[in-house]
């Protein structure tokens, strides 16, 4: 018998826009996951299906030090990702312009690639332009990262932040 695809899809929400995202697609029956570095923002998700990276304390749209406290617990991230996730389609979600999200989100990506059994894409959130310079950065940075690594995730949806005034709608239309 056949599985629901629901049931063979995962979204991981990096970063408390990620999580946003991925809230409103729980409440349509998927299946999602909260990493974050900032406890505080975990905290205020209703689901088990969380982690908070060690040592994590937010990003504060710092790219390198979240790549940093990722790269103090890889080990620990990559047993809680493998016992967890079980699901062969993965989508990871996070924002462009953020700190936990921008400097993780690549990263997990690659490091849920590795297994072959798994398939990869991406939801990223595009920031506004009226969003400060330092997120426009970390955007253009991460957009970077994604162009080298293209060609090993499935797919990439580019939720444009520049499109609508009400960016929950532009999550909702997702």
């Amino acid at each position: 018998m056949k599985r629901r695809l629901k049931e063979e899809i995962r979204f991981i929400a990096v970063g408390a826009a990620g999580a946003n995202v991925c809230q409103m697609l729980e409440r349509q029956g998927y299946k999602a996951f909260y990493i974050n570095l900032a406890q505080q923002d975990l905290d205020a998700i209703n689901s088990p299906n969380k982690l908070h990276i060690k040592n994590g304390e937010g990003a504060s749209k710092d790219r390198m030090k979240a790549k940093d406290v990722l790269a103090e617990s890889v080990e620990e991230v990559i047993e809680v990702i493998d016992n967890q996730i079980t699901e062969n389609y993965i989508w990871v979600v996070f924002s462009l312009g953020g700190g936990s999200g921008s400097g993780t989100g690549v990263d997990l990506a690659m490091i849920i690639a590795e297994n072959p059994d798994k398939k990869v894409g991406l939801v990223v959130i595009l920031p506004s332009m009226k969003e400060s310079l330092q997120a426009r950065i970390n955007a253009y940075e991460a957009l970077a990262e994604i162009i080298k690594v293209k060609n090993d995730l499935c797919s990439i949806f580019i939720l444009d932040n520049n499109q609508r005034e009400d960016r929950l709608q532009i999550n909702r239309s997702f």
